[in-house]
């Protein structure tokens, strides 16, 4: 289940900022009014942007890492065994690293 935090989660707001909550699409086309701007890696590439990120997960973190899973009877299944060869081997890393450039990271 994914962790969503919201304008109620906010303990303090010494600096009094004006926080609103948006939709990702409404948070796409309100970038030119806005300081600064929340959104998932995801939003970013849907919308085409290129934007440097001012924080970002590490791959140490693996939040929310994509993996292979099967069932435990199956798991020296040969056919799996070359899936996932191939889903970790280094031409794939290569892939995600020059299509995403950073907005998505290997965590292999």
């Amino acid at each position: 289940m994914a962790e969503l935090a919201t304008v109620q989660d906010i303990a303090a707001n010494p600096k009094n900022l004006q926080i609103k909550e948006l939709e990702g699409p409404a948070i796409v086309r309100s970038l030119d009014d806005v300081d600064l701007a929340v959104f998932s890696a995801g939003l970013r590439l849907q919308a085409g942007l290129q934007l440097q990120p001012l924080e970002q997960e590490s791959i140490a973190q693996k939040r929310y890492a994509v993996g292979l899973v099967t069932l435990q009877d199956k798991q020296n299944d040969p056919r799996i065994q070359k899936l996932n060869k191939l889903l970790t081997d280094s031409k794939v890393k290569d892939f995600i690293n020059q299509k995403y450039q950073g907005a998505v990271l290997s965590v292999f």
